[in-house]
């Protein structure tokens, strides 16, 4: 895969009934673990205010 070095998550949602789970934090840490496999040197998103405490 050919990706440029430089990439943004556009959207990520979890279900609402599965706030507070840990869930986005897993996926967020997930998603970074295979950026820098695929050589990505900066990933960047927006977080809504329910994402402050990630």
């Amino acid at each position: 895969m050919n990706l440029p070095r430089f990439c943004r998550l556009e959207a990520a949602f979890v279900d609402p009934d599965a706030a507070g789970r840990g869930i986005g934090k897993l996926l967020a840490a997930e998603l970074e673990v295979q950026a820098k496999k695929a050589g990505v040197k900066e990933l960047s998103l927006s977080a809504s205010l329910n994402a402050a405490g990630f």
